[in-house]
């Protein structure tokens, strides 16, 4: 059992991770869309960070699941 909460907390550090680094990534295109002109350039970089929101929030959904699936097993042990 106790393994079994270290490698879901382990999944969760790594859910963690990449959420960061895709907030990174958004931040990177929000800023290189402030700077841009209406055009087929930022409709292309517009595109690339909704896609990225999209697998933000399926991370983030991720993490809500495997944070409840911990807790169930803490109140379990």
């Amino acid at each position: 059992m106790q393994d079994a909460m270290g490698s879901m907390e382990k999944r969760g550090e790594s859910i963690d991770s990449k959420i960061t680094k895709l907030d990174k990534e958004l931040q990177r295109y929000t800023d290189q869309m402030k700077k841009m002109k209406p055009g087929p350039a930022k409709t292309s970089v517009q595109k690339r960070a909704m896609a990225i929101l999209r697998q933000k929030k399926i991370y983030e959904g991720q993490k809500e699941k495997t944070m409840n699936q911990q807790f169930n097993m803490e109140q379990i042990v």
